[in-house]
Formats: C-alpha cells, structure tokens, sequence
C-alpha cells in the first residue's frame, strides 16, 4: 500500500486545506501578531510536502539540499556585512521566509517534473 503523502493531488489539496485553515484562524484570532504571516506558518508543512516529493524524485535531492545550503550561507553573509553584527531574530526571520519560498519554487519544480 503506498503512503498517502506520495500522491500528488492529495498533497497539492491537502497543502490548500491547511493554508485555507491557517488564514481562516489567522482571521479569526484579534490578538494575532502582525508580524507573523501566514506564510510563515505554513513553511514546516510545505517543507514536509516537498522533501516528501523529492524523496521519489532521488536525482532533484542533492540540488534541493545543495541549494538550500548555499542561499543560508549566502544570506548569512548578506546580513552579516551590511550590518557589521549578526543578530539572530533578523538572519532567523529572513531566512525563514527565504526558505519559505524557496521550498514553494522546488515544489512547483518537482510537479512539473513528476509529469513530465
């Protein structure tokens, strides 16, 4: 029996679902954050969506990894030379919605890929 997970259209509706419920209870709470997006709580779901998707697709893995690796250290050096000192809260957050799009792009990557 094959994992649910490892079925694109599950995935690609079971990630709406959990954005849709996200903005839904972001609406709905008065004392939310502002500087919390959406976005920013649904990057460990479309990091479990994606690393789920290339597992199958084992030849996109070590780009996926690689360039993940390569934007962190490029940003860390970003942040660390225009503003001389390394704060966490600002590297963390950055880095945080860089890799929230980041995993957005090789997600759309690697559904291209599967059906092709």
């Amino acid at each position: 029996m094959e994992h649910v997970l490892e079925n694109i259209w599950v995935q690609i509706a079971a990630l709406i679902v959990v954005y849709g419920a996200i903005v839904l209870i972001r609406s709905r709470i008065r004392r939310w954050p502002r500087r919390i997006s959406a976005l920013d709580i649904f990057t460990p779901f479309i990091l479990v969506a994606c690393v789920s998707l290339m597992m199958q697709l084992r030849f996109l893995l070590l780009w996926f990894i690689l360039g993940w690796l390569i934007i962190c250290i490029i940003f860390l050096l970003i942040i660390g030379l225009k503003n001389r000192v390394l704060l966490y809260r600002q590297y963390f957050k950055g880095i945080w919605r860089l890799s929230s799009l980041y995993l957005l792009i090789w997600y759309i990557v690697g559904i291209g890929v599967t059906f092709i």
